[in-house]
């Protein structure tokens, strides 16, 4: 499985509500200007992760900091996502469901809230295995598990205009190869094998305009059941 990643914060102002509370305004892990990023303002949308993959972002406060405490933290949505209190920050723990949740506090008295959304936008022009195309399986979710068994098989993953192919992990039989791609790759072809369980692929994309990643994956089944690539 893959670890989780940490993202970065960035020092800035939120709503003028917040601005005597927050500090650190969070701040995505693909780089985005918050000056220019609409997404940050009462709505905060990331992408879904691969499958059973979770990820944290996180909001400080200076008050808190000082010695001021959080109260009444929680998440209208816990399926979306779910949140914990650190020593000066909210922890806002997500994974691959989409979805918005509303995200509440009080500090110092004032009570604050963010809408956190979790949505996937497809970032895949062709998806082809084994010669059969499966583009649309990514059109809705970006999950897709399979029942076919294939041993070295082609597979041909296409980005669509906007984004690239900046890694591919690459599971087979449990062991791992992981192909990054540092200026980012149109289209990537390599071959495949689908025999254990979770055997298969992710590929992260990356949009060249806001930076933003989005992660798809292609996996076995546990139990072998699921979409076939051949038999459709």
């Amino acid at each position: 499985m893959i670890a989780k990643k940490r993202t970065l914060t960035c020092m800035a102002v939120f709503i003028f509500v917040f601005a005597v509370l927050l500090c650190g305004m969070p701040r995505d892990a693909y780089g985005v200007s918050f000056s220019k990023d609409k997404t940050f303002g009462n709505v905060w949308t990331v992408a879904p992760t691969g499958d059973g993959i979770g990820r944290f972002e996180y909001i400080t406060f200076d008050e808190v900091e000082d010695g001021a405490t959080i109260k009444n933290l929680k998440s209208s949505n816990k399926k979306v996502a779910t949140v914990s209190k650190g020593t000066d920050a909210i922890f806002i723990d997500y994974g691959s469901k989409t979805g918005s949740t509303t995200i509440s506090c009080t500090v110092n008295g004032v009570k604050l809230k963010k809408v956190f959304r979790v949505k996937y936008v497809s970032p895949v022009k062709s998806f082809k295995v084994a010669g059969k195309t499966i583009t649309s399986k990514f059109r809705k979710k970006n999950i897709l598990r399979t029942g076919q068994t294939t041993v070295n098989k082609k597979a041909t993953i296409v980005a669509k205009n906007g984004w690239t192919i900046t890694e591919i992990l690459n599971v087979r039989n449990f062991k791992r190869r992981t192909y990054t791609y540092k200026t980012g790759k149109k289209s990537v072809s390599l071959k495949i094998k689908t025999v254990a369980p979770s055997d298969g692929l992710r590929v992260t994309f990356k949009n060249t305009k806001t930076g933003v990643e989005q992660e798809i994956d292609y996996l076995r089944n546990y139990d072998g059941t699921g979409y076939s690539p051949v038999a459709g």
